[in-house]
């Protein structure tokens, strides 16, 4: 009797293993996940680059019909990592599971993904880059105590830790020394390297100042 016993669990056993690639995409789709399916759920890892914070919202069906609404954070070589909108569950799905349209829909996310990374590292190392441009270069700002930008453009420099120098057009000998030799009609005026910019628009000067700093 137990020598039977034994076999049959051997059986069961071999069974099971092979059944489990065809059904372990199943219990993500059913409409209530119970705590025996818990160990199923993937922690997004913040210091992991396929779990970048750049994602999409759709409807993924599986082979069998049965669908969810979800937010795709992540497409990995065979896996797809979702957020379940019902519960904002973290999960990991096999992409066989998927049916044709799902696959489609995930892989043109999958792109958008991607791009969108793309400028993200972009934007990051534009930070960086601003960041070391702020600290190692030295600015130079025209102004006049009556302009009410001039002051705009200083507390800009104060709070953001600039090295910079101010001349005052109306006070200061250099300060009108310079507004000449820059030929400038209008402030502030700040000195990016061998250009001028007249008026401070925020984004064109950042832009310029790690254009500049990109040249060293």
């Amino acid at each position: 009797m137990k020598v039977f016993v034994g076999i049959a669990l051997i059986i069961g056993v071999v069974f099971l293993f092979f059944r489990f690639e065809e059904q372990v995409g199943d219990w993500i789709f059913q409409d209530i996940v119970d705590d025996s399916s818990s160990d199923q759920q993937v922690p997004i890892n913040p210091s992991n680059p396929t779990s970048a914070p750049v994602s999409a919202h759709t409807v993924l069906t599986d082979v069998d019909g049965r669908s969810i609404t979800c937010e795709v954070v992540a497409v990995n070589d065979d896996t797809v990592v979702i957020i379940r909108d019902s519960d904002q569950q973290t999960f990991e799905i096999p992409f066989n599971r998927l049916d044709g349209p799902s696959q489609s829909r995930v892989r043109t996310i999958e792109n958008s993904i991607s791009g969108r990374g793309a400028l993200q590292n972009a934007q990051l190392q534009f930070d960086r880059d601003l960041k070391n441009a702020i600290e190692s270069m030295q600015i130079q700002v025209l102004c006049s105590y009556r302009n009410p930008e001039c002051e705009t453009v200083e507390n800009y420099f104060l709070q953001n830790d600039y090295n910079y120098i101010s001349y005052d057009v109306e006070k200061s000998g250099a300060g009108r020394r310079l507004r000449e030799e820059w030929s400038i009609s209008y402030l502030p005026a700040i000195k990016v390297g061998d250009r001028v910019l007249e008026g401070f628009n925020r984004e064109i000067f950042e832009e310029a100042l790690v254009k500049e700093y990109r040249k060293q």
